[in-house]
Formats: structure tokens, sequence, C-alpha cells
């Protein structure tokens, strides 16, 4: 857990510190669940080429 959390700190650093920003993350993570259940991993795909 601790190396997660380290993670989404470097991630996102002081963003992390702006309600705005918080409620619009969760936001994008909350309407993405049903895309990665139903298997749709493009997003998550797209990012790795472009930082690969």
């Amino acid at each position: 857990m601790r190396y997660r959390w380290k993670r989404i700190n470097e991630l996102f650093g002081e963003d992390l510190h702006d309600p705005e920003f918080v409620v619009s993350l969760t936001m994008v993570l909350k309407a993405s669940v049903p895309l990665w259940k139903a298997g749709d991993q493009r997003d998550f795909e797209r990012f790795h080429r472009a930082t690969g």
C-alpha cells in the first residue's frame, strides 16, 4: 500500500491538496470502472505507448 501511495504522490504531487482536482480525479476513476470491468483497457494501453 505504501508503494501505491508513493506512486500517486509522484504522479499528482501538490494537486492532491486541491479539492477540485481530487473531485475531478475521483469522478474520472469512477466513470472508468465499468469500462475496465468490461475489459476495455484502451486508455491504459494508449498511456503505456505514450510513456514507453
